[in-house]
């Protein structure tokens, strides 16, 4: 099992975020239905936690056009078709993938924490120490010079946008959100106090965030502060913590696709995050009750998008006609000695699935 955490910053207060972040989840799955590709959205209901707003979603998403070609010859068409169950509630939100083909070989969870200002939080959504140990962090930087590939859109450029409604951007250099350091609000939670968002309890689930200075609540409550009140920054950051669990067990191929998936999905990470901050001016004066009706809009587009009877166009090959497709990752030719090779994977498994029990009893252990 791969376990990576995605900390992405975005010049976003914290209330701008979480009604961007709905808005772009919405619109993104209608943009990128059609020719029974993309994403059908089976349910979309209001849910909320003692008071915090937010929404509990169904999703089936149809992904064959956009998986590389290598492996599209390793797995049949309906491997490429993914459940998603999601539970949203402010700052914080668990997303669960499922593969009715390959059921419980393939285990992918998400839980994000938001924060406002800029986090290094060394453990946000309270990993037990097992867990922990084994995190990868992935600092994503939505102000990386990005590829100029099929799939680029200058006004998804975090370096080439501006904000008419807010005035911010571009963001002109790598690292932007350096001098915005150590500005989130620090908390820390226990995995126990994590889950309970999803099960409604007597006790609040709440996140604090910085106060600014007396007086001049006004005049900068869209703004981040540092720990020195006097010298609040010209605009705010959200930090996204995004810790991801991946699980695929298929004899042979389980550090290929893991160590693939996981490396694919800081991309897409970054780039919703990316999209979040330019379209900003479509969603700044929008209330959260209208973001809301416009997803319910956007999930009727991708429907009929998904149900439309056309020829697949896949991406890859659309990249090769303009002569820029990307090599596909090397596939490890097969080790002299196969049966040995088999009989030292499978004990390599049964060593794994041993030390995932121990850690498992430790979460446990950690969680009491």
């Amino acid at each position: 099992m791969k376990i990576v955490e995605y900390r992405i910053f975005t010049p976003l207060s914290l209330d701008e975020f979480l009604r961007g972040e709905s808005y772009m989840s919405g619109k993104a799955a209608a943009e990128v239905s059609g020719s029974g590709q993309g994403v059908e959205t089976l349910l979309i209901e209001p849910w909320e936690y003692q008071g915090n707003p937010g929404f509990h979603s169904k999703k089936r998403m149809y992904i064959e056009s956009r998986v590389p070609k290598f492996l599209r010859k390793l797995f049949p068409p309906e491997a490429w078709i993914i459940d998603e169950d999601s539970w949203w509630s402010g700052p914080y939100s668990k997303t669960e993938y499922y593969s009715p083909y390959m059921k419980g070989d393939l285990q992918y969870t998400c839980e994000t924490i938001r924060m406002a200002g800029v986090s290094n939080h060394p453990n946000p959504v309270g990993l037990p120490a097992a867990e922990l140990k084994k995190c990868k962090v992935d600092v994503i930087d939505i102000a990386q010079p990005p590829p100029k590939g099929k799939e680029y859109d200058v006004r998804e450029d975090p370096t080439k946008w501006k904000s008419q409604k807010s005035g911010r951007g571009p963001l002109s250099n790598k690292g932007w959100y350096l001098a915005h350091q150590n500005t989130a609000t620090p908390h820390t939670l226990k995995k126990k106090e994590v889950d309970a968002a999803l099960v409604p309890t007597e006790e609040p689930f709440f996140f604090s965030l910085p106060a600014p200075p007396e007086g001049k609540e006004e005049e900068m409550k869209d703004r981040v502060f540092s720990t020195n009140p006097e010298q609040p920054f010209p605009y705010p950051v959200t930090t996204s913590h995004k810790v991801v669990h991946f699980h695929f067990k298929w004899f042979g191929l389980q550090s290929i696709v893991e160590s693939y998936v996981t490396g694919l999905l800081g991309k897409v990470y970054g780039n919703t995050h990316k999209q979040t901050t330019c379209w900003l001016d479509e969603y700044y004066s929008m209330t959260s009750e209208e973001i809301m009706a416009f997803r319910e809009q956007a999930a009727k587009k991708g429907n009929e998008g998904v149900k439309e009877e056309k020829k697949i166009v896949y991406l890859d090959d659309e990249e090769e006609e303009d002569g820029e497709a990307k090599p596909a990752p090397p596939v490890p030719p097969p080790s002299e000695g196969e049966e040995d090779a088999k009989e030292q994977t499978e004990e390599k498994e049964k060593q794994e699935d041993a030390k995932e029990q121990t850690e498992e009893k430790e979460k446990q252990e950690d969680e009491n």
